[in-house]
């Protein structure tokens, strides 16, 4: 056949009939999942209060680590009322600037709350500094295993002693 013919066989678009096929499933648009339902909280945890006591400093373990403090101490946090505190906190190392951080476990009868914490901008080489540093919510146990929480708390130091102030924020998810 030669090429003259191939082009004058040609056809246009054709439309096929539907009526013999099968409707592919579909999804009601209102039924998909929402994104903040993927966040595993169920509760929102406003901190709020002050947490007092001593702390100790560990100097860096080699040259260009940071030094850290160990915080342990007690006070009243609501919603969780009465709890003990422990955590550490470490400065910054071989950085020019950088920011403190680290973890602290609120616990009480019912269970506990562990923050993730991070400072405000320092110097490198860098022991902690007193200053407003925020927190984000890391884990619970017991009645705070499903609770989410953020805000900032306020961390000052007297001699061996420190102040922790915590200011829950609404959730933002």
């Amino acid at each position: 056949m030669s090429d003259a013919n191939r082009r004058k066989r040609r056809t246009g678009p054709t439309v096929e009939s539907l009526e013999e096929r099968k409707t592919p499933s579909t999804v009601h648009p209102m039924s998909a999942v929402h994104p903040t339902a993927l966040v595993r909280g169920v509760g929102d945890l406003f901190l709020n209060g002050t947490v007092t006591g001593t702390f100790r400093t560990n100097p860096a373990p080699l040259p260009d680590l940071a030094s850290s403090i160990r915080l342990t101490g007690h006070g009243k946090v609501s919603p969780l009322h009465k709890v003990t505190v422990s955590g550490a906190i470490s400065g910054t190392g071989l950085i020019a600037t950088g920011q403190a951080s680290g973890t602290i476990k609120l616990t009480n009868v019912k269970g506990s709350v562990t923050l993730n914490v991070t400072g405000p901008s320092q110097p490198g080489f860098s022991s902690p500094q007193a200053g407003t540093y925020q927190f984000t919510f890391a884990k619970g146990t017991g009645a705070y295993a499903k609770e989410l929480s953020d805000g900032t708390v306020d961390l000052s130091f007297s001699g061996n002693n420190f102040t922790l102030t915590f200011h829950g924020a609404p959730n933002r998810f």
